[in-house]
């Protein structure tokens, strides 16, 4: 339909206000207008009577690959079914572009159902996605961990000043194009032993950017630790910085606490904002259970790695006090996805082991391609970040198989949630037009019955209609504005 009027819902515009019961009229994929609930448009009308209407929610911690990647559901139905019209791919450093002349190789070797890349700038990317199409609206970091990771073929040995230096002009060049931004994921399997010098040398060498520098915790054991080398790239470039993944552990809730207060101190002068999870739990990959001392590698070394006798004596030995049984396994290759659901415990005592060998079993099924959800957060301090002004909520892992209920109802009012899930990471990005219900905004629309998505437009664009899914590739690429 190229013009529509919804009818009879409770409106929340995005911006933290009160909902209210309004029509809306839609024409050629934007806002027409508002009208009052009782006024007749005989125009297309869809009664949602009873509803509850959403800006779409707007993702900012997708993965760029994995089952719900850019490659895998290019329809983004993953995203689409629990409301999520935008999604901002990448903050884990891994990305589609920009690529050098070995990184289509790497990404190859690490994520073997990516697609064949003919592509290295991310102008050349975001002009192959938008021939494509996409199922919502996207956009991307540029990873560090894809281009450090294929300049050094994956080892963790020191940079050149002229490899630095070219990293520098290429992060440039990728906001000029189009990246939102450039990811550092500090915790993960590529980055983990970059040391802060060299990423103050290559955002330095990038030059002044106004574009989001997103980190995930370097150690998630020591959160103020970790916030004091964030905060210190902050302050030297000050810079707009997301922290991803700050979802609350159990053993230690104080850090994360004092770090968000931190965060909060410091409001008046730094644009410092993180995203988390609004369910008490945490996703965790495979390689983040492994030691430190066999992290110096690549997906497919460890994988390789794990076949070795010797290795698998010393991993054994380093698991033997393993206590993590109860780790539910999130997500898997499309061949293992019977598994998912299951704990480390259940699959040990069905195959009589322990749960050490368990670990190890999976990591050699799985490729190491393999991530868990983890209970181990804590409650209470999770909902006191969820009330924190600095927090924007992130759902890609909101899933029933997590078995744990959303608290943000319970702690939230319900104009404030979705805020933070619509209109405050659009503020974030710079996202043009998007994450409010205003006039003359891009109908990206979410209508809720009975909590659940029922209605879905993306420009304009029915891509759930009655709870029946309509896959279109109706969304288009979302690009850095500020950099031009």
């Amino acid at each position: 339909m190229d013009e529509f009027v919804l009818k009879g819902g409770l409106v929340h515009r995005g911006d933290g206000s009160e909902p209210q019961e309004i029509d809306i009229s839609v024409k050629k994929g934007k806002i027409l207008g508002f009208l009052k609930a009782t006024k007749k448009n005989s125009k297309n009308i869809i009664d949602v009577k009873g509803s509850v209407i959403t800006p779409g929610f707007i993702e900012v911690n997708a993965g760029a690959y994995g089952p719900q990647g850019v490659f895998e559901d290019p329809f983004g139905m993953h995203w689409i079914r629990k409301g999520i019209t935008s999604v901002i791919v990448g903050s884990d450093g891994v990305t589609p572009a920009p690529l050098f002349a070995r990184s289509a190789a790497f990404l190859r070797s690490e994520y073997p159902r990516s697609s064949n890349a003919d592509w290295q700038s991310m102008r050349e990317f975001l002009s192959v996605l938008e021939r494509r199409g996409t199922g919502v609206n996207m956009g991307t970091f540029a990873g560090y961990a894809t281009l450090r990771s294929a300049m050094t073929e994956g080892y963790g040995r020191d940079l050149t000043v002229g490899e630095i230096e070219s990293l520098g002009r290429t992060i440039s060049e990728s906001l000029k194009e189009g990246a939102l931004g450039v990811s550092f994921d500090l915790s993960g399997l590529y980055l983990n032993r970059v040391s802060s010098d060299e990423v103050f040398k290559v955002i330095n060498a990038a030059g002044k950017f106004k574009s989001v520098l997103a980190f995930h915790l370097r150690d998630e054991r020591k959160p103020m630790e970790s916030l004091a080398e964030i905060l210190s790239f902050s302050e030297a470039h000050a810079a707009n910085v997301e922290i991803g993944h700050f979802q609350p552990l159990a053993e230690f809730k104080g850090g994360y606490l004092e770090a968000a207060s931190e965060i909060e101190k410091g409001s008046a002068d730094k644009n410092v904002h993180f995203d988390i999870f609004p369910r008490p739990v945490a996703r965790i990959s495979m390689h983040d259970l492994f030691p430190v001392w066999i992290k110096e590698n690549t997906l497919q070394r460890l994988a390789e790695a794990m076949k070795e006798t010797h290795v698998r004596e010393r991993m054994l030995e380093a698991f033997a006090g393993f206590g993590s049984d109860t780790l539910t396994i999130a997500a898997v290759p499309k061949s293992l996805q019977f598994l998912e659901g299951k704990t480390i415990g259940d699959f040990a005592s069905n195959r009589g082991i322990s749960v050490a060998e368990a670990l190890l079993t999976l990591a050699t099924l799985s490729a190491m391609r393999m991530e868990f959800f983890s209970s181990a957060v804590d409650r209470e301090v999770l909902e006191e970040l969820l009330r924190n002004n600095h927090s924007i909520v992130t759902l890609d892992c909101w899933d029933a198989k997590e078995g744990a209920d959303p608290i943000i109802e319970k702690v939230l009012s319900s104009e404030k949630s979705v805020e933070k899930i619509t209109g405050a990471p659009a503020r974030k990005f710079g996202l043009q037009e998007r994450g409010f219900l205003k006039e003359g905004y891009y109908a990206d629309i979410a209508v809720f019955k009975d909590g659940k998505p029922f209605y879905v437009f993306v420009n304009g664009v029915a891509v759930l209609e009655a709870g029946v899914p309509h896959p279109e590739f109706a969304g288009r690429v979302l690009k850095n504005k500020s950099e031009k």
